[in-house]
């Protein structure tokens, strides 16, 4: 895995007056953290796997990079919610899969270590299993 590392400001958001989020590009599959952002810049999509434990309100950004896009992937228990009502299916069965060039998604920690919600995504060609 390749990263780089950068600081990358939180832009949006109410409450508590903003702060700061770690920001990697990666171009091999990764095993995400907390609070960060991620860039997807491989020269193929690559596999982004949820944390295996995160507190309630914590927060990952994923984007892509280049045309390969990105795969999220659950470990046992997890799930993505969306806004819409359309969920994830819960466990490894289940992913979010981006395949275009400048897809994002931002999904925030609702119940620690399985749940998350995608708070914001500029991309209504997500693959949702």
């Amino acid at each position: 895995m390749t990263l780089y590392w950068s600081a990358f400001p939180l832009g949006e958001g109410g409450g508590g007056g903003g702060g700061s989020m770690t920001t990697f590009t990666v171009t091999t599959d990764t095993s995400m953290q907390n609070n960060v952002r991620y860039f997807c810049n491989g020269g193929a999509q690559i596999e982004m796997a949820l944390p295996a434990t995160a507190s309630v309100g914590q927060s990952i950004i994923v984007d892509s990079r280049s045309a390969f896009g990105f795969l999220i992937t659950q470990a046992a228990g997890q799930s993505i919610v969306f806004a819409d009502g359309n969920t994830t299916t819960v466990g490894t069965g289940g992913s979010v899969e981006s395949a275009e060039i400048g897809d994002t998604i931002t999904l925030v920690c609702m119940v620690a270590d399985t749940t998350w919600f995608c708070e914001n995504t500029n991309s209504p060609n997500l693959l949702v299993t």
